[in-house]
């Protein structure tokens, strides 16, 4: 018995401190890049644009990077009032026209011909968004995901642009929810 509980701790430390051999360490190191391959974003996949306002000057940033299944973006924007604002995804890349309201940047991205509405029962267009939050100090921050618009598809010959509105999306009422004149917008070319 003795012998046993002598014996039982010795191959444990072999088996601990057991070395490997070359094929395993290859086999380790072909997975190991493999995984990290797998999980890093291609390079370039980010855009990181000015959010501008009605007055043609900076109000923030947004940035979008492409993923494997939609978009993911990032906003940043002050000089909102407090409350909701709604946020969409329009066709073209133009910001340039802000003291009008940044009417060139079109519709709403609708590749499927939805109507307008996160809570519309017959679908909603790729490009409608939760509302953010703008806090009493006018600034508001958030990071949404668009599950199925592939940065490919929206960054088309003319771009697209994200518009912050003046209020809330209601996620029903046609065409954008009742959100009001756009405040913000980010040209992504």
């Amino acid at each position: 018995m003795k012998q046993l509980f002598c014996t039982i701790p010795a191959v444990l430390a072999l088996v601990a401190c057991g070395g490997s051999n070359a094929a395993d360490e290859k086999t380790m190191d072909h997975h190991g890049d493999h995984a990290a391959s797998l999980t890093a974003p291609p390079a370039g996949s980010d855009a990181d644009v000015a959010v501008i306002g009605t007055d043609g000057s900076e109000i923030g940033r947004a940035i979008v990077a492409g993923g494997p299944n939609g978009l993911l973006i990032r906003v940043d924007v002050s000089g909102l009032s407090e409350g909701f604002h709604g946020i969409h995804l329009h066709q073209v890349g133009d910001c340039s026209d802000f003291a009008e309201g940044f009417k060139l940047s079109g519709s709403h991205i609708n590749p499927d011909g939805n109507a307008h509405g996160l809570m519309n029962a017959d679908g909603y267009e790729k490009a409608d968004l939760p509302n953010v939050y703008a806090h009493h100090s006018g600034h508001a921050r958030a990071e949404l995901f668009v599950g199925g618009l592939m940065l490919e598809d929206a960054m088309d010959e003319d771009g697209f642009a994200l518009v912050v509105h003046e209020n809330e999306d209601d996620h029903q009422t046609q065409p954008i929810g009742g959100a009001g004149a756009r405040k913000g917008c980010a040209a992504f070319k």
